[in-house]
């Protein structure tokens, strides 16, 4: 089950997953965003030697943020719930999960 307190409101929350990996061409940038609207920078950020570097929210969840790559695929199915935003790279950012039955 995946939680949102809101687009730029809160951090994502989770009980099955514990991080996420995208790539952005300005990390100071992405940093920046990711720290205002979704509540990383808890504590302190770490950088490893291929160049990701790791934020995390209060709850310990990771964002890595590696350098830009080719965007994968965008897609939507009609029987989850989302929430949709643009990051600063231009690239759309979804949290999704199954409503309860």
């Amino acid at each position: 089950m995946v939680r949102v307190d809101g687009c730029g409101d809160g951090p994502l929350a989770s009980d099955a997953v514990d991080h996420l990996a995208i790539p952005v061409s300005d990390q100071d940038r992405s940093r920046a965003f990711y720290e205002a609207y979704f509540g990383f920078g808890a504590r302190a950020a770490r950088r490893y030697d291929d160049g990701v570097l790791m934020l995390y929210d209060a709850r310990g969840f990771a964002l890595a943020l590696g350098p830009a790559r080719e965007l994968v695929e965008e897609w939507d199915e009609p029987d989850y719930v989302s929430v949709k935003c643009r990051d600063p790279d231009g690239y759309i950012v979804e949290a999704s999960w199954e409503p309860p039955a």
